[in-house]
């Protein structure tokens, strides 16, 4: 994040992990994903954690939003193909998803409004 606090992976494990860079330690690992996690992002402010999955035509293709510090799942956004990239707004708890498939209204890009 850009305060140096936090650094968010993700992978196959389904498992989002959030690093404190002090202490180079998992200070917290989430465990809403089913399927793997294909990208992460935190917000402005480090508040907020962010992260998108994507598994196939069987496998959910969603974009979760927690805090880092409440540890809180605030929000899930159902994005109809895998998420590739997950981006917050560098001022404000707006996220942009781009997806794999163009879906019905012709976007590859969708801005999910996170009021927390």
């Amino acid at each position: 994040d850009p305060a140096g606090r936090f650094l968010a992976s993700g992978g196959a494990d389904c498992l989002l992990n959030l690093w404190d860079l002090k202490s180079l330690s998992c200070v917290w690992s989430y465990g809403f994903a089913t399927h793997a996690i294909t990208t992460t992002t935190l917000s402005h402010d480090g508040s907020l954690v962010a992260w998108g999955t994507g598994g196939g035509s069987q496998g959910e293709s969603l974009v979760s939003i927690c805090g880092t510090d409440s540890k809180t799942l605030y929000h899930q956004h159902q994005c109809g193909s895998p998420a590739n990239h997950v981006k917050f707004h560098p001022k404000q708890p707006v996220l942009a998803v781009a997806t794999t498939d163009c879906p019905r209204d012709g976007s590859y890009l969708q801005v999910v409004h996170t009021r927390v």
